[in-house]
C-alpha cells in the first residue's frame, strides 16, 4: 500500500508538473500572441499617424499658399488704389471727365436697372453693356491721351525754362560787357 502511494504521488507529482509545462507553455503562447498582435497594433497606429501628419502638413502647406495668394492679392489691389488715386488726382480736366463720365455711368446704369426692373428684356441689356464698356474704353483712352498731354506739356515747359535761364545769362553777360564798354 505503501508502494501504491509512492506511485500515486510521484504520478500526480508528474502529471502536476505537466499540467504546469503545458500552462506555462499555454502562458507564454498567449504572451507571445498579445505581444504579436500588440506590435501590429503599434504599426497600424503608426501607420494611421504618419499618413494623418502628412494630411496635416498638407493642408498646412495649402493654408499657407493661400494666405500668401491672398496677400499677393491684397498687395496689387492696394497698389491698383493708388494708381487710380494718382491718375484722378493729376488734373482738373481728367477730374471733370472723371465725374462727367461717372454722371452718364450712373445714368446708364440707372437705365439700365430701371430696363430690367421694367421688362428684362436681354438684348437692350446687352447693348446698353456693350455701350457702357465702350465708354469705359472711351474714357481710359482719353486719360492716357490727356497723361500724354501733360507729359509733352511738362517737357516743353522744362525745356522753355532752360531756354529762359540762358537768355537770363547771356542778358547778364550783356550787360555786363555794356557796363564796362560804358566805363571806358
Amino acid at each position: 500500500m505503501c508502494h501504491k502511494r509512492s506511485i500515486y504521488k510521484r504520478t500526480t507529482k508528474q502529471e502536476i508538473m505537466k499540467t504546469i509545462e503545458k500552462s506555462g507553455k499555454r502562458i507564454t503562447t498567449i504572451a507571445v500572441l498579445i505581444l504579436i498582435a500588440a506590435l501590429i497594433g503599434t504599426g497600424l497606429f503608426y501607420s494611421a499617424n504618419r499618413s494623418i501628419t502628412k494630411d496635416l502638413n498638407n493642408e498646412k502647406l495649402k493654408s499657407e499658399l493661400m494666405l500668401s495668394e491672398k496677400l499677393a492679392l491684397q498687395k496689387e489691389i492696394e497698389d491698383f488704389r493708388n494708381q487710380i488715386n494718382s491718375l484722378t488726382s493729376k488734373n482738373a480736366d481728367l477730374d471733370k471727365l472723371l465725374a462727367e463720365t461717372s454722371q452718364k455711368l450712373s445714368e446708364k446704369e440707372a437705365q439700365l436697372n430701371r430696363i430690367g426692373r421694367e421688362n428684362g428684356n436681354i438684348k437692350k441689356l446687352k447693348k446698353q453693356l456693350a455701350v457702357l464698356t465702350q465708354m469705359k474704353k472711351d474714357f481710359e483712352s482719353q486719360v492716357l491721351a490727356l497723361n500724354e498731354t501733360i507729359q509733352k506739356l511738362n517737357a516743353e515747359k522744362d525745356a522753355l525754362n532752360q531756354t529762359i535761364a540762358s537768355l537770363q545769362g547771356e542778358n547778364k553777360q550783356l550787360a555786363t560787357n555794356l557796363d564796362i564798354l560804358s566805363s571806358m
